[in-house]
């Protein structure tokens, strides 16, 4: 049996540099692995059958296995290294779905990590071509790192070593289900890259200390999501009443805060819970 817990993420800095060819995106992005996680436990079967069973803490309801990117995922692998046993997989999930925060990539890394780990296969270039070709934010969830810059699709990884003391984290979903193809296909083109942005958090975090998160906190799909969903634009509204450095995460719709005064934190952690059914204290890791 191998047991391993699959790390939500949130995006500290998010600008959409351009559309490509292949109709992806080139972003650059901070992305930090959060204290929120999904379980998963790996068995071998006597077969050669795939079997996952979904624990469903959140919002994951009636996810169809074979687009279930875990399944994929061990699909993949065991095509790629000729693995005729079965596997049997519990995903517990915690980390709600079209939330912004990353799950379904962190279960799909984490589920080539588990594979690699319960059939003793090394070969990390492989997986991570695997999980490269599975999704643009799997490659990050492979590396066992806490932060990094990632880049073109998402896929190029770069790990940051940040010598900052970390904030508390207020996390708030509010139970909408975003598309990241939507958010995408649906954005206007023209604007200024926010440059400034990344440049004043590497120097910052390079300082170490505390840092005023506000000063650089910055998402360029907020807007787009803001329209077409504005009941996420509410949830950042009202959780500005209570604290400074307030973002939305990815394509949304999980809205974080930051702050490293805990009872100010605390206080606004439990005002939004008297409003929203997913709301967490969290910490970077």
């Amino acid at each position: 049996m191998v047991s391993k817990k699959a790390y939500a993420k949130l995006n500290l800095y998010l600008e959409v540099l351009n559309k490509r060819e292949d109709g992806y995106h080139n972003i650059k992005s901070v992305f930090a692995k959060i204290g929120l996680y999904d379980n998963l436990v790996f068995n071998k079967r006597s077969d050669e059958e795939i079997k996952i069973t979904v624990k469903n803490n959140v919002n994951a309801y009636d996810i169809p296995t074979e687009s279930n990117l875990v399944y994929k995922a061990v699909k993949l692998f065991k095509n790629t290294f000729g693995i005729k046993q079965g596997v049997d997989i519990i995903l517990e999930k915690n980390i709600p779905l079209g939330a912004g925060l990353g799950g379904g990539s962190s279960d799909c890394a984490t589920a080539l990590l588990g594979m690699s780990e319960l059939f003793n296969i090394k070969k990390e270039k492989e997986i991570f071509e695997i999980g490269k070709s599975l999704g643009s934010d799997v490659p990050f969830f492979l590396k066992n790192v806490s932060f990094a810059l990632c880049e073109g699709r998402g896929e190029i990884v770069s790990p940051l070593n940040s010598k900052a003391v970390m904030p508390h984290i207020l996390l708030v979903f509010p139970g909408i289900n975003v598309s990241t193809k939507e958010i995408y296909q649906s954005m206007k083109y023209g604007y200024k890259i926010a440059e400034d942005k990344l440049r004043v958090f590497m120097e910052l975090t390079e300082k170490g200390g505390e840092i005023d998160f506000s000063s650089f906190l910055f998402n360029r799909l907020e807007e787009t999501t803001f329209k077409i969903y504005p009941e996420v634009l509410k949830v950042k509204e009202y959780m500005s009443q209570f604290l400074k450095a307030v973002l939305m995460s990815g394509s949304g719709s999980s809205v974080f805060a930051v702050s490293y005064d805990y009872d100010k934190i605390n206080k606004a952690y439990l005002e939004m819970k008297k409003k929203y059914n997913f709301v967490y204290l969290s910490k970077f890791i």
